[in-house]
């Protein structure tokens, strides 16, 4: 992938056999297991914003619909995948606030098979006690899920603030999803 005399480090994925996969993309690199990421890309959504009202989950749209052969298709928000089986998801979202005031401001991402939270998928970023403006919150979950023939999935977020709240949205989505078996 690359070495200490300037070497480029590509974007992409190497991949060993159907045993493991490695995949850099352009700051991070993901060890995964099983066949190469013929699935949803990152940041499949860019300077797009989706309202959040405060402290509604709202789902969360990953981009344009588009088809992933063996994987599954992204249709009207959601990405049902054409065969059951082991898979491992990814995906970094940027939330963003705007309060006229002091505030404590919580952002969560949650990602949900036929309507039912994966555990351990909401994790949240917070900003406490900031003044007038905006306040950007990253969020970041890689796990594995079991799904069906025809399970949909959805990513929803959250942004809960007090009554200084004026206006929120995810402002970036990037989604991955690796079939394992």
């Amino acid at each position: 992938l690359g070495d200490a005399d300037g070497w480029a480090l590509p974007v992409g994925y190497v991949h060993a056999g159907n045993l493991l996969t490695v995949v850099f993309d352009g700051s991070v690199f993901r060890i995964m297991a099983g066949a190469r990421p013929t699935c949803v890309p990152f940041s499949v959504i860019s300077a797009a914003s989706q309202a959040i009202p405060n402290s509604v989950w709202t789902q969360i749209s990953p981009g344009a619909d588009a088809t992933y052969p063996n994987v599954g298709a992204l249709q009207a928000g959601k990405f049902t995948f054409v065969r059951g089986g082991l898979y491992i998801v990814s995906f970094d979202a940027t939330l963003v606030a705007s309060v006229i005031g002091p505030n404590q401001i919580q952002g969560r991402v949650t990602a949900k098979i036929g309507g039912i939270a994966i555990a351990g998928t909401a994790p949240g970023d917070s900003n406490y006690g900031g003044g007038t403006g905006s306040y950007a919150m990253n969020i970041s979950v890689v796990t594995a899920v079991v799904a069906g023939t025809g399970s949909d999935l959805t990513i929803e977020a959250q942004i809960s603030a007090n009554s200084n709240y004026t206006a929120g949205a995810c402002n970036s989505l990037g989604l991955a999803i690796w079939p394992i078996n």
